[in-house]
């Protein structure tokens, strides 16, 4: 699908409703809301079928709005991949929608996919978190017509019960699909993870891109269900976590005293940084379209890319002639 303004005639025709002033209110969860949801959503189910899956380049002019929300709705139900380039000028944007479209188009994918994740006894998948929005099966299993290379999802584990004595819990996923030849296929990873009875061992082996990646995700979801309590529940399971640490892994200390475990120390910064992100930043100044499609961008960010989201590029040193260091981008 390839949009430069707003299909606003004929089948799936939809209307102009990009109302500036209505960002970062109650009623945004509606311009959230698809339009022409029964004709987009037969359309995804016909593709799903069929293990066809399709994909987005949105490249609309400067104040141009595409309607973004219900434009997507096909290409997040089959796995399609999501382009979105705002004031789109083909001397300065060309390249990136040139390299957009190849890199769809070369990229490995696997077709028809029917995925499932299983855990040992004690554990049971609560929740998922993906950029589109697969045929659900149940928590732990979903359908969807595409997963590339460059596909993500996360899946979000609960406790069901103790689980002393048990040196390891192990976690399995299975990927059922057909490849690009035609041949249907399983592909099966299996993660043994070590187990343990300290807190403090928790806190030790933290990884702290992918509890952010996590987090920035679960708030996602609720901004794009519409929720506005999303920064809230940021800024709670970030004080949940330091409070959790303080209380049963630090030693006594003077009240009012910031103690924060080694692994999550940068945890504060980085929730500060999403709470000013353009996707989670209410304001007049920031397009409905841009604010859905940025939010889309994030539910497919690797955990690779957390650290660089929050962090600016590296700073390098080098020497002047006056032998002072001085830094170089």
């Amino acid at each position: 699908m390839f949009h430069a303004s707003l299909p606003n005639t004929g089948l799936g025709a939809l209307r102009q409703r990009d109302e500036l002033k209505a960002s970062g209110k109650p009623e945004e969860g509606g311009l959230f809301t698809p339009q022409q949801a029964p004709f987009f959503d037969g359309i995804a189910a016909d593709c799903l079928a069929k293990g066809v899956s399709v994909s987005l380049f949105s490249a609309p002019p400067i104040g141009v709005n595409v309607d973004v929300a219900s434009l997507t709705v096909v290409p997040r139900k089959t796995g399609g991949e999501i382009c979105h380039i705002p004031g789109f000028n083909l001397a300065v944007d060309g390249e990136k929608l040139h390299f957009d479209i190849s890199r769809a188009v070369v990229q490995g994918a696997v077709y028809s996919c029917v995925f499932k994740m299983r855990c040992s006894k004690g554990f049971a998948v609560e929740s998922v978190h993906a950029p589109w929005e697969p045929d659900v099966i149940d928590p732990a299993t979903f359908h969807v017509s595409r997963l590339s290379v460059d596909a993500t999802v996360n899946f979000v584990l609960s406790h069901t019960e103790r689980i002393e004595g048990l040196k390891h819990v192990y976690v399995q996923v299975a990927c059922l699909h057909t490849d690009r030849f035609g041949q249907r296929l399983i592909r099966v990873h299996t993660l043994q993870l070590p187990t343990t009875t300290s807190l403090s061992n928790v806190f030790r082996y933290t990884e702290i891109d992918a509890v952010t990646n996590l987090l920035i995700k679960q708030a996602t979801t609720l901004a794009l269900g519409g929720n506005s309590s999303f920064k809230e529940k940021l800024v709670k399971s970030c004080v949940e976590m330091l409070h959790a640490y303080r209380v049963n892994c630090a030693s006594m200390t003077s009240a009012g005293q910031l103690i924060l475990p080694e692994s999550l120390k940068l945890l504060p910064l980085y929730i500060g940084s999403i709470r000013k992100m353009q996707a989670f930043r209410s304001g007049s100044d920031i397009r409905v379209d841009d604010r859905f499609a940025a939010l889309l961008r994030i539910l497919a960010m690797p955990i690779a890319q957390t650290a660089p989201l929050f962090i600016p590029a590296s700073t390098l040193c080098c020497r002047c002639p006056n032998g002072r260091a001085a830094p170089q981008a």
